[in-house]
């Protein structure tokens, strides 16, 4: 199944974690003799494997690695996919906290070229907070929602955003940052908001 531009899952299904391994590895071994006809290779080195186990087989201990080409594949704690992290619990840990992270580098980023008295306005630091960094930082809720661990992180580092977009004084109360940034507020509020129109969605998705 082609996932992204170039990049493509195989995906099999069996009630052992053995025979998932036997079939893997010769749907590999057949795509790349088909591949070397028309001078396509695939780099073994890029090759992510994930074990996905329903709730009660997490418990046993398939953690074997799948051997292509010589080469020893290990399975992957988390696959990325579409800018999502996916563990094998789908917990939504993993994706959020990258999420955290892509949105602080931004904010350095573009913290340095609107730094108080620099040419860059108040208003384009709203637009810059509206358009870039609330994006980057709340990508995701449509499938997942959320823990309070990770929201956390997320409302310090968007109460840092609304400080910055207002420049007030430091100890400015966050009710006040949130009417004077009009921005959203609080994440948690937003993330439902995103994920609601998803809801009729679901029942008719193929």
């Amino acid at each position: 199944m082609l996932s992204y531009s170039n990049h493509f899952s195989i995906t099999v299904a069996l009630d052992s974690y053995r025979g998932n391994i036997y079939r893997l590895q010769r749907i590999f071994t057949d795509m790349s003799e088909s591949g070397k006809d028309l001078g396509i290779s695939f780099p073994v080195l890029k090759i992510e494997v994930r074990h996905w186990r329903t709730p009660s087989e997490r418990s046993r201990n398939a953690t074997a690695p799948i051997q292509l080409e010589g080469h020893l594949c290990h399975l992957s704690r988390v696959v990325r996919l579409l800018g999502y992290w996916l563990s094998p619990a789908l917990t939504s840990t993993h994706l959020f906290r990258h999420r955290l992270g892509l949105a602080q580098g931004a904010y350095s980023f573009v913290k340095l070229w609107s730094s108080p008295g620099a040419t860059v306005r108040p208003f384009l630091c709203h637009h810059l907070a509206q358009g870039l960094l609330l994006p980057i930082h709340t990508y995701g809720p449509y499938l997942f929602t959320p823990k309070s661990n990770a929201l956390r992180g997320m409302h310090s580092f968007w109460h840092m955003v609304q400080r910055w977009t207002t420049n007030p004084f430091f100890l400015t109360p966050t009710s006040i940052l949130f009417w004077e940034a009009c921005l959203p507020h609080p994440i948690f509020s937003y993330c439902k908001y995103k994920k609601a129109p998803i809801h009729p969605r679901v029942p008719c998705a193929p």
